[in-house]
């Protein structure tokens, strides 16, 4: 096992968060340089934060926010099926080569994989490892069966804690207001059967620019269901 050369931070933020940014790119355009004020609206302050931290971890913009050819080949991917898998790998996976060294994934314990990011503190170690296995997943690298049970088993002893971690970074669903909807704005239902007073609220006026915000939101929220299909 190779330990030189450790970063001292990594991604921690949900996977679905980093791919509905790297959506929004893709949707718009990959700017010379990232900053708040470029990203959806739909995420809070902490998420962009933490999405900006991922970046610069990975390699994908500098220490200004400076945009590397990185991502805009990772944007440029993200709707192509039969490139995406590959530029995780090339793009986002490959910040991950000094740590991971030689280790086979297909064969690696939970401890050694914890031992991977020593560098984390106990509660961001968690997060950084289920990035880390996420984006694996979703590249095609086929990891050891022990890391899944791991991760089977963490859920089921947090349970509370667990969801209260996640909701963090996740939107809750919207409810309908007890109020009248404004005259210049319509409701739309979405019929979720666990949700039946879930809706969308949209502007009578609204903009191309303000569609590709609901577009980057719709991308997250699917990105989240996929991930709650594979965890099953």
């Amino acid at each position: 096992m190779k330990t030189e050369n450790k970063q001292p931070t990594f991604p921690y933020v949900s996977y679905p968060a980093f791919k509905a940014f790297i959506a929004h790119l893709n949707d718009a355009v990959t700017p010379d340089q990232i900053d708040y004020t470029m990203m959806p609206r739909t995420m809070s302050g902490a998420v962009r934060a933490a999405v900006i931290s991922a970046l610069k971890s990975l390699g994908l913009i500098d220490a200004q926010g400076n945009t590397s050819q990185k991502l805009k080949d990772l944007a440029d991917a993200y709707n192509d099926t039969n490139k995406w898998p590959e530029a995780l790998k090339k793009n986002v996976l490959s910040a991950y080569a000094g740590i991971v060294g030689d280790i086979d994934l297909k064969s690696v314990t939970r401890k050694q994989v914890d031992d991977l990011f020593l560098d984390a503190t106990p509660e961001m170690k968690e997060k950084c490892i289920r990035f880390f296995l996420s984006a694996n997943k979703e590249a095609g690298v086929e990891y050891s069966p022990y890391l899944k049970i791991r991760r089977r088993l963490h859920a089921k002893r947090t349970g509370k804690a667990t969801q209260k971690s996640e909701s963090l970074n996740n939107p809750p669903l919207g409810e309908p207001s007890e109020e009248k909807t404004p005259s210049d704005m319509f409701d739309l239902p979405i019929p979720i059967a666990s949700a039946e007073k879930c809706f969308i609220r949209v502007p009578r006026n609204i903009t191309a620019e303000q569609v590709n915000l609901v577009k980057a939101a719709v991308n997250y929220i699917d990105a989240m269901a996929k991930q709650n299909e594979e965890s099953k």
